[in-house]
């Protein structure tokens, strides 16, 4: 993660430290207003995710509307600071991370000429920007943390005992399908421990976005 943050273009990096710090769903990211952010509470009122391959249609998120406490972590709302100051540079005021015109960022966008390129140049095989939501559980898994932010707050760190160390690959790590913490099912011993690294000829896990 943080090779990858060091190495993406600056006027890409606050929306992805944003992005690794709260494991949001991309199209909850991509939706964020200034208008949502409560600066002093430190908490972010999710109110729509947004598809931009759908036209740029808006509806309500996956697991529903709701506030995300972001005090865990004081470099988000550092990184929303900064967004926010650049924006009253350029007038462009609504959404919190769009293009240099004030246009959203396109998550397929992303992927392709920010995302991917990002990853090569750190030595990392290419797999799905998902793959951040997975980082951020391995990481609040390691560090046994909570996971209310991500929705999944009765996870802890003792449902998987065969967690291991990250590395610079660490955006690599898969769930294996039985165990990802989003099902809430405990960790199997006998199943392939949780973290597992993709190979190089393995595609990225398919989750729904």
């Amino acid at each position: 993660m943080r090779a990858f943050l060091d190495t993406v273009p600056g006027l890409y990096r606050d929306l992805y430290m944003v992005w690794f710090r709260t494991g949001g769903r991309p199209s909850e990211i991509l939706a964020v207003r200034f208008d949502w952010l409560d600066l002093h509470r430190q908490t972010v009122m999710l109110r729509l995710g947004r598809i931009a391959r759908w036209g740029g249609v808006e509806a309500p998120p996956k697991t529903g509307p709701r506030e995300v406490d972001c005090r865990y972590d004081p470099e988000i709302f550092a990184a929303f600071e900064r967004c926010r100051r650049a924006a009253l540079g350029t007038g462009h005021r609504e959404y919190v991370f769009t293009d240099p015109a004030g246009t959203p960022l396109s998550q397929e966008w992303l992927h392709k000429r920010v995302w991917l390129p990002t990853l090569r140049r750190c030595g990392l095989h290419a797999r799905g920007q998902y793959n951040i939501r997975d980082t951020f559980i391995t990481n609040a898994l390691r560090r046994g943390s909570g996971l209310g932010g991500a929705g999944l707050r009765d996870v802890r760190a003792d449902d998987f005992p065969a967690l291991p160390p990250l590395d610079a690959g660490a955006i690599a790590y898969r769930w294996p399908a039985d165990c990802r913490p989003f099902s809430g099912l405990r960790h199997r011993p006998d199943h392939p421990a949780v973290g597992t690294k993709l190979g190089p000829s393995e595609a990225p896990p398919q989750l729904s976005h």
